[in-house]
C-alpha cells in the first residue's frame, strides 16, 4: 500500500448509518482530525443510504463509510472506499465487495489508526509510492508519518516474515527499543516472551482468516494494552493502545458496585437530615424492611433514641476532627448498637460511620456499615463455656467425671434437650450410657444400650464420623426433631437431641465437634493419668529394678531396689540423667533416642562407691503425661556372667574330655529326618574310617557305610529309645571281631532330642572274664575235689599211724586242706557278690533284723562254746540281704577264730544308726586285731604286690559287699584289747 502523493489531494465523502449516527458529533470531530492531519479532502457527512446513489469518478473521489451492520454493505463497491464497522464480519464483507480497506473501529477509540488506514488506502488510488519516496522513508514529509509520530498509541508494521518494517515513537516507548534496532529485526525478538506469547495466535489467525483480530495484552509491570491486528497482502499492521487506566477504572467501579451489593455487612447512606438515601440488600435482610420502606425514612426506623444520640455525638466528634477537607484522612466512628428489626427484635451490631464528602464545607450526611455480631457474641459465649468446660474436664480424675462435664456443657451451651455419652463395653460389644444431662430421663426415658453397630449411634462409633438425624422416626415418641451423634475417640460417642425443626446451626455443629475433640484429648489424658497412677502404685510394690526416663534422659521414676543397687536413694535419682549411672555414654544415647520398638542392651551400672554392676537393660518407648519417654527394667547379671564364665570353662573342659576319651564317643541329634551326627571324637572317627569333616553334621544314614553294620544298627536303635540303653555289641573291625559295651545318655538341647553314645571296647575284659570263669571252675571243682581227697587220706594216716611224726604231718596236711576248701567257698561267695551286686535288698524291721542275725550266729557258731551277742538299735527298717549276711558271716567266723583268745571272750554283732544317717553293721571281738599291712591293702591304701597282699579272701569279700551296697568298710578299733570291723551302708 502507498500513501497519497502530497501533490495530489483526494476528495473523500464520509457516510454513516443509524448506529453510528448516535455518536454523530464524535464522528464529525474525528473527520475534522482526519482533514487536519492528512492530505485528504473530507466532504460533508452523509447518510449511508446515499452511498450507492453517488457515483463520482474513482480517480477524483473516495468514500469512508461508518456502518455497524453487515446489511449496509452493497454487493459491489465501485469507488475507493474504506469501510469502518464495529463488526469484523461486516468489515470482511466490505472487502469482498471491493472496498480498498476495512477496519473495526468504535467511537471513542483513537482516530490515528483510522487516519493512517485512510491515508494509505486512498494513497494507492493516487498512485504514490512510499517505497521509492526518500522523504517518506526518512520521515520528512508532512503527511501521515507526522500524524503517526504525534499520536500516543503505538503503530507497528511487519512483513510476511514477521520482520518489523515500521514502528512509531509511541511503540518505541511501549517496547523500550530504538527504531534503528527494531526495524528489520524479528517481531518476536523485539517483544518480550510474555507479550509475544499473548499475540502470536492472534497474528496467525488474522493472516489465516484475513480478518481483523483484537487481543488485550498484560505486561509484568501490570499495564494493559489493546492490540488490534490488521492483515494485508504484504504483512500486517498492529495498532497498540494502552488501556490500563480504563481497565483499572472499570475494574474498580465494578468491584465497588459488587462489594456494596454483595458484602455481608449492611451498608447505608444518610443525608444531612438523617434520612436514608441508600441501603443495600444486606440491611433489608437483617431488618426485614423493603428498600422502599427505607428510602426517605429517618434512621429512627431501626435505632432507638439513645442509639441515635450516641451516633450524633460521634458524628460531631468526626466533624471536629475533620479540619481541612482536602488534606484530612478518612475518620471512622465505631459504635456497638442494637438494631431494631421490623418485628421488634433487637440485634447487636457494630456500626461504623464516616462523613460523606463535604460540599462547600457543609455537612452532607453519613455513610455507614452495620455488622450483625449476634453470631459472634454467641460464638464467644460458646467458646467461653467450652473454655470453662475444658478447665473443669482437665481437673477431673476419672473418665466418669469427664463424661458428666461433657453432657452438662453440651446441654447448657446450645440449649439442647438432652445429651448422653456412651462408652464401648468390649466384653458385650455394646455402647453403654455412662453419663446423661439433667432431665434426659424425664424427657426421653431411660436411655438404652446399643449394639456397637446399631443405629445412628453405631454408625458414628464404627465409622468414626459425625452423624446427623432429622427423620421423624429416628427417636419416635419423643419431642426431639434433630439429633447429632459424634464419636469421641475410638471408644465413646456423644449423642445430642434438639427440639428445632431447622436442626443444628453451623455454629452449634462446630461447637459440638470441638467439644468432642476436646473431650477426646481429656479422656486420653485422664486414662493415661489413671494408668500412670496404677503403674506408679505397681512400681511401689514390686521388688524388680524398674525406671522411667523422659525424652532428655532424666529419671522420672525409679524403684527402691534399683536405688539400693546403685547405692543411693530414689529422691536423688529422680531428675538425674541416666548417663550419670551408666559406664557407656553410647548406651545412654541409645536408650534416650529409642522410638521404634523395644530394645535390650548389656552395660555396666556405676554405683555411688565407684563399683560397676553388670546389668541387662530392657527398654520400651512410652507416652508420659510430661511427654514421650522410655520405661526400662534392669537385671543384675553378675551371677549370669559368673555362670556364663563357668559354663565356658565347663564347655572347655567338656571339649577337652570329649576329645581325650579313648573310648569312641559320638553326639547324636534326632529330628524328623532321622539321627544326625553332631560331633565325634577321634576314636569314633577311626572306628568309622573317616575324618571329622566326613562325619560332623552328616545324617547317620549317610555315614552308615563308613561304620560297622552292627554299630550303625545299634546307633539307629538309640534314636527309638527315650531312656538310656546299655547293651553289648559285637562288630568286626580291622583288628578282628571286637566286643563293645554301648551306653547312651539322652538329653535335650533346646527343642531337640539328643544323646551321647559311648562305645567301650570290652574285648579284653570279656577275654579275661572267660579266663576267670575257667580258673574258677578249676578251683571250685578240680582243686576242691583233689583237696578233699588229700584231706581224706591225711585223716586215714592220722587215725592209723603209730608214729607221732606221721600223725603230726597228717594233721598239718588236713588243716591245710580245710583252709583251701574254705578259700574255695569264700571265692564262691565273692563270685555271688559280683554277680548279684545289682540285686535289690530287702527292708527288715529292727525285730526281723535281730531275728536274722541270731539265725546267722546259730549256724556259724555251731557247737563252739563262744559267747556271741546280738544288739539291734535302729529307728527305721534296715536293708538286709544275702550279700550283707555273707559279709557278716565272714566277719563273725574271723572273730570266733582269731578274736576269742580266752574261754570267756565275747563276740558282739551290733546294728546301729550313725551320725551321718547310715546303718552300721559291726562285729567286735577280743582279739589282737588285724595286721596293719593286711588292712591297708584291703583298704586300698597300698598296692597289691607279691610282698604286700592280704593273706585271705575274707576281708576282700566284706570289702566288695560294702562297695556293692554303696557303703564303706571301716576298722573302728584294732588295739590289743579288741577289734571292731564295721560296714556303714546306706539306710
Amino acid at each position: 500500500m502507498s500513501p497519497v502523493s502530497e501533490t495530489h489531494a483526494l476528495s473523500v465523502r464520509p457516510y454513516v448509518d443509524g448506529e453510528y449516527t448516535a455518536t454523530r458529533d464524535e464522528l464529525e470531530s474525528v473527520l475534522e482530525t482526519l482533514a487536519a492531519t492528512t492530505e485528504l479532502a473530507i466532504g460533508e457527512l452523509a447518510d449511508v443510504a446515499a452511498f450507492g446513489a453517488d457515483s463520482p469518478s474513482p480517480k477524483d473521489a473516495g468514500a469512508i463509510v461508518f456502518a455497524a451492520g453487515a446489511d449496509a454493505v452493497p454487493e459491489r463497491i465501485d469507488r475507493p472506499t474504506v469501510w469502518v464497522s464495529t463488526d469484523a464480519a461486516a468489515a470482511a464483507r466490505a472487502l469482498d465487495a471491493g472496498a480498498v480497506d476495512a477496519l473495526t473501529w468504535t467511537p471513542g477509540d483513537d482516530p490515528a489508526l483510522l487516519a493512517a488506514k485512510a491515508e494509505r488506502a486512498f494513497g494507492s488510488v493516487g498512485g504514490g509510492d512510499a517505497g521509492t519516496d526518500p522523504d517518506r522513508a526518512a520521515g520528512t514529509d508532512g503527511g501521515p508519518v507526522r500524524a503517526l509520530e504525534r499520536i500516543d498509541d503505538g503503530i507497528i508494521e511487519v512483513d510476511g516474515d514477521d520482520a518489523v518494517t515500521y514502528l512509531n515513537s509511541a511503540a518505541e516507548g511501549f517496547l523500550d527499543v530504538d527504531d534503528a534496532d527494531a526495524v528489520g529485526a524479528s517481531l518476536w525478538d523485539v517483544l518480550t516472551p510474555a507479550s509475544a506469547e499473548q499475540i502470536r495466535g492472534e497474528l496467525r489467525e488474522a493472516r489465516e482468516t484475513g480478518e481483523v483480530t483484537r487481543e488485550e495484552v498484560t505486561t509484568p509491570d501490570d499495564r494493559w494494552f489493546e492490540v488490534t491486528i490488521y492483515p494485508d497482502d504484504d504483512g500486517a499492521a498492529a495498532y497498540v493502545r494502552e488501556i490500563t487506566a480504563k481497565r483499572r477504572g472499570a475494574t474498580d467501579q465494578t468491584l465497588y458496585e459488587y462489594l456494596v451489593k454483595t458484602v455481608g455487612d449492611a451498608v447505608y447512606i444518610l443525608d444531612e437530615e438523617g434520612r436514608f438515601i441508600f441501603v443495600n440488600d444486606a440491611l433489608c435482610e437483617i431488618t426485614g424492611y423493603d428498600r422502599e420502606e427505607f428510602l426517605g425514612s429517618s434512621v429512627h426506623l431501626i435505632k432507638d433514641d439513645w442509639t441515635v444520640e450516641e451516633a450524633e455525638d460521634a458524628l460531631r466528634e468526626l466533624l471536629r476532627e475533620t479540619g481541612d477537607a482536602e488534606e484530612r484522612d478518612i475518620s471512622i466512628a465505631k459504635l456497638d448498637v442494637e438494631l431494631i428489626t421490623k418485628d421488634g427484635e433487637r440485634i447487636p451490631c457494630t456500626d461504623r460511620m464516616t462523613l460523606r464528602p463535604l460540599e462547600d464545607g457543609s455537612f452532607s450526611g453519613t455513610v455507614g456499615t452495620l455488622r450483625d455480631i449476634s453470631r459472634q457474641r454467641r460464638r464467644q459465649r460458646i467458646l467461653n463455656n467450652l473454655l470453662e468446660a475444658t478447665q473443669d474436664m482437665v481437673a477431673a480424675e476419672t473418665t466418669a467425671a469427664v463424661a458428666e462435664r461433657v453432657v452438662d456443657v453440651a446441654a447448657n451451651t446450645i440449649e439442647t434437650d438432652g445429651a448422653v455419652v456412651r462408652e464401648h463395653d468390649a466384653a458385650t460389644d455394646e455402647l453403654v450410657p455412662i453419663a446423661a444431662s439433667d432431665g434426659v430421663a424425664g424427657t426421653l426415658g431411660e436411655r438404652p444400650r446399643y449394639d456397637a453397630d446399631e443405629g445412628h449411634v453405631g454408625t458414628a462409633f464404627t465409622e468414626g464420623r459425625t452423624v446427623t438425624a432429622t427423620d421423624e422416626d429416628h427417636l419416635p415418641d419423643t419431642p426431639i426433631d434433630a439429633s447429632m451423634y459424634l464419636p469421641i475417640g475410638d471408644s465413646r460417642v456423644l449423642s445430642v437431641g434438639h427440639r428445632d425443626e431447622d436442626g443444628f446451626s453451623e455454629d452449634e455443629r462446630r461447637f459440638l465437634e470441638l467439644l468432642s475433640a476436646t473431650a477426646e484429648s481429656v479422656f486420653e489424658r485422664v486414662e493415661r493419668d489413671q494408668e500412670r497412677r496404677r503403674y506408679e502404685a505397681l512400681v511401689e510394690t514390686v521388688d524388680d529394678m524398674l525406671f522411667t526416663i523422659d525424652d532428655e534422659g532424666a529419671f522420672t521414676l525409679v524403684t527402691e531396689s534399683l536405688a539400693e543397687t546403685l547405692g543411693t536413694t530414689r529422691s536423688r535419682l529422680v531428675g538425674a540423667n541416666i548417663a550419670d549411672v551408666l559406664d557407656d555414654d553410647a548406651v545412654a544415647e541409645r536408650l534416650v533416642s529409642l522410638s521404634g520398638g523395644s530394645d535390650a542392651v548389656e552395660t555396666g551400672l556405676e554405683t555411688r562407691d565407684g563399683g560397676v554392676v553388670p546389668a541387662r537393660i530392657s527398654a520400651t518407648p512410652i507416652a508420659q503425661p510430661s511427654g514421650d519417654g522410655v520405661v526400662g527394667t534392669v537385671q543384675n547379671i553378675r551371677e549370669l556372667r559368673l555362670a556364663q564364665e563357668e559354663a565356658s570353662r565347663q564347655h572347655t573342659r567338656f571339649s577337652e574330655l570329649f576329645g581325650s576319651l579313648t573310648d569312641p564317643l559320638v553326639d547324636l541329634s534326632f529330628g524328623g529326618e532321622g539321627a544326625e551326627i553332631n560331633a565325634a571324637n577321634e576314636p569314633f572317627v577311626d572306628l568309622a574310617d573317616g575324618t571329622d569333616d566326613d562325619l560332623e553334621g552328616v545324617p547317620l544314614a549317610d555315614a552308615g557305610d563308613a561304620l560297622p553294620a552292627e554299630i550303625r544298627d545299634a546307633l539307629e536303635d538309640v534314636s527309638e529309645r527315650e531312656t538310656g540303653i546299655e547293651r553289648e555289641v559285637r562288630a568286626r573291625t580291622d583288628g578282628g571281631v571286637n566286643a563293645y559295651l554301648l551306653r547312651s545318655v539322652p538329653y535335650r538341647s533346646g527343642d531337640v532330642e539328643r544323646a551321647f553314645v559311648v562305645l567301650t571296647d570290652v574285648t579284653e575284659v570279656k577275654r579275661q572274664g572267660t579266663h576267670l570263669q575257667v580258673l574258677h571252675r578249676l578251683l571250685r571243682h578240680n582243686l576242691r575235689n583233689r583237696t578233699n581227697v588229700i584231706q581224706g587220706r591225711a585223716d586215714l594216716i592220722k587215725s592209723e599211724a603209730d608214729d607221732d611224726r606221721l600223725v603230726e604231718h597228717a594233721t598239718e596236711i588236713a588243716s591245710a586242706c580245710r583252709s583251701l576248701v574254705d578259700t574255695s567257698e569264700t571265692a564262691q561267695a565273692i563270685q555271688r557278690v559280683l554277680r548279684n551286686s545289682d540285686a535289690e535288698s530287702d527292708r527288715l524291721s529292727p525285730e526281723e533284723t535281730e531275728s536274722r542275725l541270731r539265725g546267722l550266729v546259730a549256724t556259724t557258731v555251731g557247737s563252739d562254746a563262744v559267747d556271741v551277742r546280738v544288739a539291734v538299735d535302729v529307728a527305721a527298717p534296715v536293708r538286709y540281704d544275702e550279700l550283707v549276711e555273707s559279709a557278716l558271716r565272714e566277719l563273725l567266723e574271723n572273730a570266733i577264730e582269731y578274736g576269742t583268745p580266752e574261754p570267756d571272750s565275747v563276740v558282739e554283732v551290733a546294728v546301729t544308726d550313725t551320725d551321718e544317717g547310715a546303718i552300721r553293721f559291726a562285729v567286735t571281738d577280743d582279739g589282737s586285731g588285724i595286721p596293719e599291712t593286711e588292712w591297708s591293702v584291703v583298704a586300698e591304701n597300698r598296692e597289691i604286690t607279691q610282698l604286700q597282699h592280704a593273706s585271705g579272701l575274707g576281708l576282700w569279700l566284706v570289702k566288695w559287699v560294702a562297695d556293692a551296697r554303696g557303703g564303706d568298710l571301716r576298722l573302728i578299733t584294732a588295739d590289743g584289747s579288741g577289734t571292731t570291723v564295721a560296714m556303714d551302708l546306706p539306710a
